[in-house]
């Protein structure tokens, strides 16, 4: 893999797919086809893509294989969440970890922006009624 930094959400999803599968991250990168590291490795390429917004380049990178094998990930996606009860509930599990360590710095990032509009918004109407009294 090349040497590069990854962004705090690569890190963190990779993280809870690493507590969540009880692996290692050079275990989902090896070329073992055990079962459990096919469905992390699965997980967190499609996850990687869909919520962080990775290339597939960058994805498969990540993973320890090439952009097609990330395609593959998520051709199969679907049909795993919907038909393999042991891929669904890993997955619903690093879904449910992921969403709640950033829900709230959403918010937090959006409360700022609000607070920051309304300032701008005062600041205008401050304008508007120093143009009108002259």
């Amino acid at each position: 893999m090349r040497n590069f930094t990854m962004s705090n959400q690569e890190e963190t999803l990779i993280e809870i797919v690493t507590k969540a599968c009880d692996l290692t991250i050079e275990e989902i990168r090896s070329s073992s086809r055990r079962s459990n590291l096919v469905i992390a490795r699965g997980i967190l390429g499609c996850m990687l893509r869909a919520e962080t917004g990775c290339t597939y380049q960058r994805a498969g990178e990540l993973v320890g294989r090439d952009h097609s094998s990330v395609i593959s990930y998520e051709r199969k996606f679907k049909d795993n969440v919907k038909f393999y009860k042991k891929y669904r509930d890993i997955y619903n599990t690093i879904s449910e970890e992921y969403s709640s360590q950033y829900s709230d710095v959403s918010l937090d990032i959006m409360s700022k922006q609000i607070f920051q509009i309304e300032q701008q918004l005062e600041i205008l109407k401050q304008r508007q009624l120093s143009l009108m009294k002259n």
